[in-house]
């Protein structure tokens, strides 16, 4: 309901929205301000999740009843990195590119939500073709070869419940 409300508001005030894979625990919204970045929807995703297992606060807006943090984001893309999905392979990277934190606490918190073995989400990671990176619709362009190297790190800080060295 949240979510649809959400969805009108947005439309009143002339985006044009689009809804994908709406459930009762996820729905993603496509979001597109008429005349800026055609072809480039703000895509946003609405994971209900419980509150004992959500790390840090929640932001407030005048749109958003709550808005996600990183850290709490973060723990949700390691819990389902073994699907390989592109855009959470980059959104995890991404976030370990700008936050400091440590991968025993993100594993713990991401265990609190679904049972996440940080042994699988390493080989996943590592797993990952690096082209598929450039299926992601990227702001600024990136550097497949970065990655590549990045990822080595975050394989190896996953491993050991590292600091994030990013």
């Amino acid at each position: 309901q949240v979510v649809q409300e959400l969805h009108q508001k947005l439309e009143d005030r002339g985006y044009r929205v689009s809804t994908y894979g709406f459930s009762q625990t996820f729905a993603r919204l496509a979001l597109e301000e008429p005349g800026k970045y055609p072809g480039f929807p703000l895509k946003c995703d609405f994971i209900a999740t419980r509150r004992d297992s959500h790390i840090g606060i929640f932001k407030k807006s005048p749109i958003y009843s709550a808005i996600d943090n990183p850290l709490n984001i973060l723990a949700e893309k390691l819990s389902f990195i073994y699907k390989k999905s592109p855009k959470d392979i980059a959104d995890t990277w991404t976030i370990c590119r700008h936050l400091s934190f440590n991968w025993e606490e993100v594993i713990e918190q991401a265990n609190r939500k679904r049972t996440t073995d940080p042994l699988l989400a390493a080989e996943s990671l590592e797993a990952f073709p690096a082209a598929e990176l450039e299926k992601v619709r990227w702001v600024s362009p990136i550097q497949l070869e970065h990655f590549e190297r990045d990822r080595e790190i975050m394989v190896q800080n996953i491993i050991i419940k590292a600091d994030n060295q990013l």
